[in-house]
């Protein structure tokens, strides 16, 4: 995940076409986070679902 930030990064450093892309993405549906949940983690969207993030399972 970190790779994949930093590769992000390097995309929209001073290029405004790259920033604008990524600014209009929207969410397209549910992702499959198999991967996400054996790392202990799930995603979660706010009650408008225009952002995504992140979040620890909830322990059980």
């Amino acid at each position: 995940m970190q790779w994949v930030i930093f590769a992000v990064r390097n995309l929209c450093e001073n290029c405004p076409e790259n920033q604008e892309v990524i600014s209009k993405m929207t969410l397209q549906g549910p992702v499959d986070n198999e991967v996400l949940q054996e790392m202990g983690l799930t995603l979660h969207t706010d009650s408008q679902g225009n952002s995504i993030k992140v979040v620890p399972l909830p322990r059980s």
